[in-house]
C-alpha cells in the first residue's frame, strides 16, 4: 500500500498527548478541498486515527486522538474541530461527513 501521509517531526501537547502534524506523500481529494502533494494537514496522534486509504483528511488545525478514533473513507475533518474517543465498533467513526468550524466530537455525544 502507499501511503497517502506521513507524521511530521512537528508535534504539539494536547490534552495529555502528543500530536504530530501530518503531510501529504500525494494529492489527495479533488477541487476546492484538494490536498496537494507536499501539503501540511492537521494533527493526529497516531497513524491509526487516519486511514491511509481512501480521500479522508484531517486540515489545517483541526485534531484526531484517542486509541479509538478512526477518520476514513471521505470524511474530512476541518477548522478548531476534535475528534476523540470514537468507537469503530460503534458505527461512530467517520467515513462521509464533513465536520467544520470550532466543536468537539467525542464518544460521549457532545
Amino acid at each position: 500500500m502507499n501511503k497517502k501521509y506521513e507524521l511530521t517531526n512537528e508535534t504539539i501537547e494536547y490534552d495529555g498527548r502528543i500530536l504530530h502534524r501530518i503531510k501529504a506523500l500525494r494529492s489527495i481529494g479533488k477541487g476546492l478541498e484538494e490536498v496537494k502533494k507536499g501539503e501540511l494537514g492537521g494533527y493526529v496522534e497516531t497513524e491509526q486515527n487516519l486511514s491511509q486509504d481512501g480521500e479522508c483528511w484531517v486540515y489545517h488545525e483541526a485534531k484526531a486522538y484517542g486509541e479509538d478514533t478512526i477518520i476514513y473513507e471521505d470524511a474530512q475533518v476541518f477548522g478548531l474541530v476534535e475528534v476523540c474517543g470514537m468507537d469503530d465498533t460503534t458505527g461512530k467513526t467517520f467515513s462521509t461527513i464533513k465536520i467544520y468550524g470550532d466543536a468537539k466530537v467525542d464518544g460521549s455525544g457532545r
